[in-house]
């Protein structure tokens, strides 16, 4: 039999998975049912939007209408990450040829999980230093290799010798 509890808010009589957990280890539920929870959340966001201007400024809009054009955190995420800029990195896929710098191959590699739209930046884990822009399998690849040049030799000889003449 299932469990059921009232909801402090609506008063209506609901089953425990219609609550959220406030404590994974006591198992202990929240008062509010979870329909009650959303509907707070969602006017606690609407009172937000007109007292605080924070969230009425462009990044909030940006996040609320998912707006695809994303330059402005692709450009604060390269300077972070890598310490270049935006114009920077079309600098260098400009260089390359708007290639991958390893294997050539002008298309970003995609996976079943997520749509990459842009390469990737190959740096040396060490000195931070930046190599040049990759294709998502040639990036995967170095790291599965563990940036070891001697594992990769070794990788390219065993895939040698099995070639037949």
């Amino acid at each position: 039999m299932v469990e059921e509890r009232k909801c402090n808010k609506c008063g209506e009589t609901f089953p425990r998975h219609k609550f959220y957990i406030r404590d994974k280890k006591t198992q202990s539920l929240y008062s509010w049912c979870k329909k009650c929870c959303y509907e707070k959340g969602k006017k606690w966001i609407k009172e937000k939007l007109k007292s605080d201007p924070r969230y009425n400024g462009k990044a909030h809009q940006r996040w609320r209408n998912k707006i695809t054009d994303n330059t402005f955190d692709r450009n604060r995420n390269l300077v972070n990450k890598y310490g270049i800029t935006l114009e920077d990195y079309n600098c260098m896929l400009k260089e390359q040829g708007g290639v991958c710098k390893l294997c050539g191959n002008n298309n970003v590699w995609k996976t079943d999980r997520s749509f990459q739209k842009n390469f990737h930046v190959d740096h040396d884990h060490e000195t931070g230093g930046i190599r040049g822009l990759l294709c998502g399998r040639c990036n995967m690849a170095i790291g599965l290799f563990e940036d070891d040049p001697d594992l990769l030799l070794r990788a390219r000889d065993y895939i040698i010798s099995y070639i037949k003449v």
